[in-house]
């Protein structure tokens, strides 16, 4: 386990339900409000009062399966509406962090019970690149290029379609597309996509 100046960082060997329902735990013993619970983009994050703002201070953990069968989990704190000027949001991060390794020294919560089938196994990651898609949509928008390199067909044949009522309509929806690509961090990304199982009409 590590800790730096931006995130704190710890490797397991315990499952990965296992590993998630603890850092829920974690998280509400030291006085956090669940508001992300997603499992299948290995994403939680909790908030805590701050000053007068009633949700502000957020920390969220990322969970990874590495191929020897461990369990990363990135934790990281912010303010969801302003900077971090006074470290609190490092500080909760590393509360929360130091009650996690807590628990999974004194024994891991069990993650079937709490959270479901969905964590048998570890969240898959389609490997999509959030450039190539902004530049497919920048490019190839108006024949919807990126919606199928996303695996959202149903979308991509709607481009096709608007072709032949006006081949400027899919150009500009892709212009649009390629700076929301563009403007979307790697995290986001990823969850949206790369976390994901593709359906026709996938946005």
């Amino acid at each position: 386990m590590s800790a730096n100046e931006d995130s704190c960082v710890n490797i397991t060997r315990i499952p990965f339900g296992d590993a998630f329902a603890t850092m829920t735990k974690a998280m509400q013993e030291v006085g956090g409000r669940i508001k992300v619970t997603d499992p299948a983009s290995g994403t939680l994050e909790a908030s805590w009062r701050y000053g007068i703002n009633m949700f502000g201070l957020r920390v969220t953990a990322r969970f990874r399966a590495l191929d020897d069968g461990q369990v990363e989990v990135i934790v990281k704190g912010r303010f969801k509406d302003a900077f971090d000027t006074t470290g609190a949001g490092r500080r909760k991060a590393v509360e929360v962090f130091q009650r996690y390794v807590a628990l999974v020294a004194s024994g891991p919560v069990s993650g079937d019970a709490q959270l479901g089938d969905v964590l048998a196994t570890p969240p898959i990651h389609r490997h999509l690149g959030k450039t190539e898609a902004a530049l497919l949509a920048l490019f190839l928008g108006g024949v919807g290029a990126h919606r199928f390199y996303l695996g959202s067909w149903g979308i991509g044949l709607v481009y096709v379609l608007a072709l032949a009522v006006h081949p400027a309509l899919g150009a500009l929806a892709g212009v649009a597309e390629a700076i929301r690509f563009f403007s979307m961090n790697g995290a986001n990304f990823d969850r949206q996509y790369n976390y994901r199982i593709a359906t026709p009409l996938m946005l």
